[in-house]
């Protein structure tokens, strides 16, 4: 069963959805490079295996494999893909805080595990792309996992900032609810 505490709304005086939204879309292209920034020190594959972007513009979406080249290092179609998906749920999660602000319990870590658990843990091994969380190893899983949780960390920290900057409020009001 759901657990009901985290559906509580908040009021609709405390809610910016226009400013949600912009700061979502923005946010979720910066967030973009927080996740593959950390998967250059720490990468979250195997050696010889091809990322899922890469396999989704590749074999879904026809792209070729590398885009273009910015000196001389190829930039592969995956990152439109990544990009798209980073925005989506930057958006989602920057919406959803304004009308369930208790999704931002844990500053964006709870948010950035489900996002690793359900897609990396679930969904993207449905699909054929990876390993099941099982099979892959604890390295690749720790690197997977933390990515997720740095990016929405930071995600959530940047998007109070915003709100508060433009709307001189903090998040929407966790105390009070409809």
């Amino acid at each position: 069963m759901i657990n009901m505490y985290f559906l509580h709304k908040s009021t609709v005086e405390s809610r910016n959805i226009k400013l949600a939204i912009l700061s979502g879309l923005f946010l979720g292209f910066l967030s973009t490079f927080t996740k593959w920034g950390y998967g250059h020190p720490f990468p979250p594959f195997e050696v010889g295996m091809i990322a899922p972007p890469v396999q989704i513009a590749v074999n879904w979406l026809g792209f070729d494999k590398v885009l273009y080249t910015w000196l001389g290092h190829p930039q592969v179609s995956g990152m439109i893909v990544h990009g798209a998906l980073a925005i989506a749920f930057g958006v989602f999660y920057v919406v959803a805080a304004e009308y369930f602000p208790r999704i931002t319990y844990a500053k964006g870590i709870g948010y950035g595990m489900f996002i690793f658990l359900f897609f990396h843990g679930f969904q993207v091994p449905l699909f054929g792309f990876t390993p099941w969380l099982w099979d892959m190893s604890w390295k690749a899983s720790f690197s997977e996992i933390f990515s997720h949780i740095l990016t929405y960390y930071t995600l959530h920290e940047m998007m109070c900032a915003i709100r508060y900057r433009v709307m001189g409020a903090p998040l929407a009001s966790l105390a009070t609810y409809r």
